[in-house]
């Protein structure tokens, strides 16, 4: 086993002591279900999110059915996709920012380069060659690229609410782009430390 899994496993177990009150682990995906996914899409699923849904859970759900979920269960027996839209099949076509407004006076804090596109349209041909793994509100979503020059890179889907779609980067890390792994390790971080906030916050007022 790889030591960024022994990594993941290692996370797992405290998130699991600190967190079990909030979420739940679903049952680990069919290795038969994933193979049918990848023929039926002619893609072959970035190798650390595959050793998560057999080895972890296809998705780590909120007890409360009304707040969000850690990381989104996915059907892959029966993928949700429209000829060329949501199309794993179809190649993923960003390798950069992009958004559809230039607006001078907005403090953009993204440090890297960005491609302004005006043209609505040019975001459906985003949502091809990509799994959704976490629903973030405001029709936003972090998803993993499975087909095209980002595979294995996971990205923020914000055009409901910015109209704007980019991948996921650390600055404290000093890295451009993020794979399952890093953004996994990063939001266990960031959720057990809000845990732990919550916590003091509430023995505080006791």
């Amino acid at each position: 086993m790889k030591d960024q899994y022994q990594d993941i496993l290692k996370s797992i177990k405290k998130f699991k002591r600190i967190c079990s009150k909030k979420y739940r682990f679903l049952p680990v995906t069919k290795e038969a279900d994933l193979i049918s996914f990848e023929n039926k899409f002619n893609v072959k699923l970035p190798d650390d999110y595959r050793w998560f849904l057999l080895n972890v859970a296809n998705g780590i759900v909120n007890r409360n059915e009304w707040d969000f979920n850690f990381i989104e269960k996915v059907d892959f027996k029966k993928f949700w996709h429209k000829e060329n839209e949501f199309n794993p099949a179809i190649p993923f076509n960003l390798d950069k920012k992009v958004k559809c407004y230039n607006d001078e006076n907005e403090d953009d804090d993204y440090p890297y380069e960005i491609i302004i596109n005006e043209d609505l349209e040019y975001f459906t041909d985003c949502t091809n060659g990509q799994i959704s793994i976490l629903e973030t509100g405001c029709g936003g979503s972090d998803f993993i690229v499975v087909n095209g020059k980002e595979y294995g890179n996971i990205w923020i889907d914000n055009y409901s609410s910015m109209a704007e779609m980019f991948p996921y980067y650390s600055l404290k890390e000093n890295k451009k782009r993020l794979n399952f792994t890093d953004w996994l390790l990063i939001n266990i971080e960031n959720e057990i430390q809000n845990q732990n906030e919550e916590k003091k916050w509430w023995q505080f007022w006791k």
